[in-house]
């Protein structure tokens, strides 16, 4: 099974992976159950957009410190598979006490109008397809979900070698009276038998806009969460 941080299926960066093991994003009670949020609109503002951010998590029973340094930059217009589609680089370091745990990079490809992900080239070479993909309805409240479609993953650009498939979901969960989390959910299974589960969130408003984000790690037999 790979070590390296794999962003599978979604240009969201769902699925963030380093080693076996996964976690979600947490919700609060629901305080904006009647706000109606524009899902597919803030899921572009996201994908159009350039944004970094670093975060650090202190393991409270190791005193173990946790950082991420994260970054995505929308790029040219390009094709995938032969269908035209946006594109985006995105960049993450993990360390564990300063010492780098996990990299990796990724060019992701996309479509707007309505937000459909097409797949990713990886530094390391692997190669995803995304596969049956359904887009975000245009709007949502508190407690909506569901599915977003699934990819394949590939050792190779040759796509002679499969590793791995992902199904992905997402969910509106409660943040605030004027807030709530978009979460992103990914079930990975490997071709030697191995699971893995992750999620990423994104704090969005009834404007559409993306005020920050959650990520949850798999750090060997750790859920390390991240919050911008």
């Amino acid at each position: 099974m790979k070590t390296t941080l794999t962003f599978v299926a979604t240009t969201l960066v769902i699925g963030l992976l380093a080693g076996c093991g996964g976690g979600g994003g947490s919700s609060t009670p629901a305080v904006a159950a009647a706000v109606t949020f524009p899902l597919d609109a803030a899921v572009q503002n996201f994908l159009t957009s350039s944004h970094s951010f670093n975060a650090s998590y202190t393991d409270p029973a190791t005193n173990d410190v946790y950082t991420l340094a994260y970054g995505y930059v929308p790029g040219a217009d390009g094709s995938f598979e032969g269908k035209a589609a946006k594109t985006a680089s995105i960049t993450l370091n993990l360390k564990k006490n300063n010492v780098t745990q996990a990299t990796n990079s990724q060019i992701s490809y996309f479509q707007i109008g309505p937000v459909k992900t097409l797949g990713a080239t990886l530094g390391t070479g692997d190669y995803i397809v995304a596969m049956n993909q359904l887009a975000f309805p245009a709007n949502g409240v508190v407690g909506d979900l569901g599915s977003l479609g699934g990819s394949t993953s590939y050792t190779s650009a040759s796509k002679s070698s499969t590793y791995a498939t992902t199904v992905n979901t997402w969910e509106l969960q409660p943040d605030t009276a004027t807030t709530a989390y978009l979460c992103i959910n990914s079930a990975t299974r490997y071709t030697n038998g191995s699971t893995l589960n992750g999620s990423e969130c994104y704090k969005i408003n009834s404007s559409g806009a993306v005020l920050g984000n959650k990520l949850t790690l798999s750090v060997g037999d750790k859920s390390v969460t991240f919050s911008s």
